[in-house]
């Protein structure tokens, strides 16, 4: 008897399963559906023919030429702010120093430094620029700063709606120093041969880098104080205040080979730097101060910028002498 029970049990769990995989799980089985009226088709009247071609004619449907596109939108090119953002304006502006070109074109540790720099013809990166600093100028250069996809050797930005362009000959013209070297001086000054970081910190510290792919500034040797103390003021200022990597190092290397160097690349650098590292991220490093207040200044007036009469610049300037010299 236990044994047709059995048998009876498993036929009926055989069919429940095959009733539960027919059956639509959305569609619970005890809701019957209400039967629908089948009416005969009806000739529309004028009215109703009026009304069904306006909405043909307003549904995209209708339109044979119309395909619906499944792409996402097109990304929306980046908005250009008016106004300086917070994080912008709480940021000090840092000025270029200028040295003391008539103390240490004389003094014994730097005068062949300053020589070096008169034969490359970038003296004017002892700063003899002094044009006034704009700090609204100088958040809004570098909260609308953006590198193009067409040029990846171009930076633009807007300045109160003025589209300024940033590439390496436009700076060669604001911070008056060459990009290429001259066909005069390319026997004295060749071109560099770029060896791996660890190898230039070698070469400039000795033992003192242990495999390291950066210099420290105490370990310089002195022929070098001079051209970091420029580089390091006018140039790399948003860099560390001891260690020398990237760019730096290969300036210095530069000056220690006898190789031709470019100022203006290395100033777009710096630019390009402080984009990707603190500009494009939502949440950016910690910067202390925007770098370049005279060069921004100059770079606006080279490309027509109206500069307004109610603009607030400020005069201050930095200077490097003898006494900063002995301090360091």
């Amino acid at each position: 008897m236990t044994r047709y029970k059995t048998i009876a049990k498993r036929q009926h769990g055989q069919q429940r399963r095959v009733r539960q995989r027919t059956e639509d799980p959305r569609e619970p089985s005890h809701i019957q559906e209400e039967p629908v009226e089948l009416t005969p088709p009806q000739s529309p009247s004028s009215d109703s023919r009026l009304h069904s071609s306006a909405c043909a004619s307003s549904s995209p449907q209708a339109d044979p030429e119309y395909i619906p596109s499944l792409s996402p939108p097109p990304a929306q090119p980046a908005q250009h702010l008016d106004r300086p953002l917070p994080r912008y304006s709480r940021l000090s502006v840092a000025y270029e120093s200028i040295f003391d070109i008539d103390f240490f074109s004389r003094y014994s540790l730097t005068w062949h430094a300053c020589d070096d720099i008169d034969r490359r013809g970038i003296l004017a990166i002892l700063a003899t620029i002094t044009y006034p600093v704009y700090p609204r100028l100088v958040w809004m250069f570098f909260q609308n700063l953006r590198p193009t996809l067409s040029n990846l050797a171009e930076l633009r930005t807007t300045v109160d709606g003025h589209p300024i362009s940033i590439i390496v000959d436009t700076l060669s013209r604001s911070c008056r120093c060459p990009h290429l070297c001259p066909p005069d001086l390319q026997d004295t000054y060749p071109t560099l041969w770029r060896p791996s970081y660890a190898f230039m910190a070698e070469a400039l510290t000795g033992l003192y880098s242990e495999g390291d792919t950066f210099a420290t500034y105490t370990y310089l040797p002195n022929d070098l104080w001079f051209f970091d103390s420029v580089l390091y003021r006018n140039v790399f200022m948003v860099g560390h205040k001891i260690q020398r990597r990237g760019d730096f190092l290969t300036a210095l290397y530069a000056f220690y080979t006898g190789c031709w160097l470019s100022i203006p690349a290395l100033i777009w650098s710096v630019m390009m730097k402080l984009y990707t590292d603190h500009i494009s991220k939502a949440k950016p490093k910690r910067a202390k101060f925007l770098p370049f207040g005279h060069l921004i200044t100059q770079i606006l007036r080279d490309q027509c910028y109206p500069f307004q009469p109610r603009e607030r610049p400020e005069t201050g300037s930095c200077s490097f002498t003898k006494q900063d010299w002995n301090k360091t």
